[in-house]
């Protein structure tokens, strides 16, 4: 009785697969191995056994087995927070699930700021196996996940020698939405008979936390050549998910200061926070708003 056994050898890692298959003697025939098998890519070579551990009757050639051609592909542009996004996953050849149970396999989402020189950050993950995929498919980046400026790349990787990159995309180059707006639709704070209302715009993919905050431009003393002035923080609201303004009560709000800004904050699921457009109102009617909308 005699038995068929495959080592792998990929570079410095040996990597032992054995398929006992009983042959008949002075038979000739094949061995087919199953879609799946070899599920890395390294050098095979096949061994005819007598038996388990038994004297080397034969060999084979090596087979060289590399990763299939796959083709990663994101849009050249996007606008952060307006849209989901499609990678388009292609490939020329059918490729299996590994038969092998500690094999892994996912699709990275990485983000770096723009000329950043820190490695990318990993922000979205799909664990894939090769029934998620047909020969031309697309997995879809939720929205809300592309919520900064910066270079997104998808990357195909395999656990075999801790973590392989078998392919990877170009950049996405995201930039900050333009659709953010604010607007005071009065034309100074005071008089001030009731809360002052913030409209706001945003796009439709912007997160839970963020925020509205509310700065005084406070007179500078004993400071020659004119009357400047500095931004002090007095408050901040939340903008939350369905409503389009916020209230500022009048207590928040002093006539010895000339102007108030209003500022909206954008904050990323990584907590970085960005400010993205500002409105100005002057504090008595004698004065005009800076608003646009």
């Amino acid at each position: 009785m005699e038995m068929l056994q495959i080592t792998a050898h990929a570079n410095v890692t040996t990597l032992k697969k054995e398929i006992r298959i009983i042959i008949n003697r002075g038979s000739q025939g094949h061995v087919t191995l199953l879609c799946g098998s070899l599920d890395h890519p390294g050098k095979f070579v096949f061994y005819l056994l007598r038996s388990q551990n038994g004297p080397l009757l034969a060999q084979s050639n090596t087979l060289t087995a590399k990763w299939p051609e796959i083709k990663l592909t994101l849009p050249r542009h996007h606008m952060a927070s307006t849209q989901p996004v499609d990678i388009q996953f292609t490939y020329s050849k059918v490729i299996c699930n590994s038969r092998q149970d500690n094999s892994k396999y996912w699709l990275d989402i990485t983000y770096k700021r723009f000329n950043s020189t820190e490695t990318p950050n990993s922000i979205k993950t799909f664990n894939i196996k090769s029934s998620d995929i047909d020969h031309q498919s697309a997995f879809r980046i939720p929205c809300d996940f592309l919520d900064e400026a910066g270079l997104y790349r998808a990357v195909f990787k395999s656990n075999y020698k801790n973590e392989t990159i078998i392919a990877s995309s170009g950049q996405m180059s995201v930039q900050w939405s333009n659709i953010y707006r604010l607007n005071v639709r009065v034309p100074s704070i005071f008089p001030c008979n009731k809360p002052i209302n913030v409209i706001y715009r945003k796009p439709p993919c912007a997160g839970p936390d963020d925020k509205i905050r509310l700065f005084a431009h406070v007179r500078l003393e004993k400071v020659s050549g004119g009357t400047p002035t500095n931004a002090e923080y007095i408050k901040e609201k939340s903008v939350k998910p369905g409503t389009s303004s916020v209230n500022f009560e009048c207590e928040w709000f002093y006539q010895k200061n000339p102007q108030y800004c209003f500022q909206y904050y954008s904050m990323a699921k990584s907590k970085a926070v960005t400010k993205q457009t500002e409105v100005c109102v002057q504090t008595n009617r004698n004065g005009k708003s800076t608003s646009k909308f």
